[in-house]
């Protein structure tokens, strides 16, 4: 359980996260679980990265793409 993980203790408590694609052919798509809304866009294209923020709710997460 990601919340867990990070030791998320409140509400709206977020830790940022790098994603970084060392492939060279293949792409990559972030996925989200029950109770976790992911905004804009998932997928991290070959030889490129994205930076996550993950901030947890009263029962849920939500998931934006910073960069």
């Amino acid at each position: 359980d990601i919340i867990d993980a990070f030791n998320f203790t409140t509400e709206f408590q977020f830790v940022d996260v790098s994603v970084i694609n060392l492939s060279s052919r293949y792409t990559l798509t972030v996925s989200a679980g029950a109770d976790t809304t992911l905004h804009g866009n998932a997928v991290v294209r070959a030889t490129a990265s994205a930076l996550f923020r993950i901030v947890a709710l009263t029962s849920a997460l939500d998931i934006y793409r910073l960069a």
